[in-house]
């Protein structure tokens, strides 16, 4: 993983977004098309993806969403967003 893709993420910006979690505990695990870090939140294991939005649109995301949504509902075992 090259080290200059994680310092596309602005500091603030991940600190942001890792807020909710356990930031401290938080691990890189991709740099490639998104952010993907292992995190904690409330005691539970999560993973948690920072879309950049050159990569990726509102709308896309939302699609995304809806696809997960759509797979679970119909028992396909996946990450429930949060």
């Amino acid at each position: 993983m090259a080290p200059c893709a994680l310092d596309s993420l602005s500091q603030r910006v991940q600190r942001e977004c890792l807020a909710p979690f356990e930031p401290e505990d938080a691990k890189l695990l991709s740099a490639w098309h998104a952010f993907a870090f292992h995190a904690n939140r409330k005691g539970d294991e999560c993973i948690v993806r920072i879309t950049p939005s050159t990569h990726r649109n509102k709308d896309q995301i939302d699609a995304e969403l809806e696809w997960i949504t759509y797979l679970a509902a119909h028992g396909i075992a996946t990450a429930e967003p949060i």
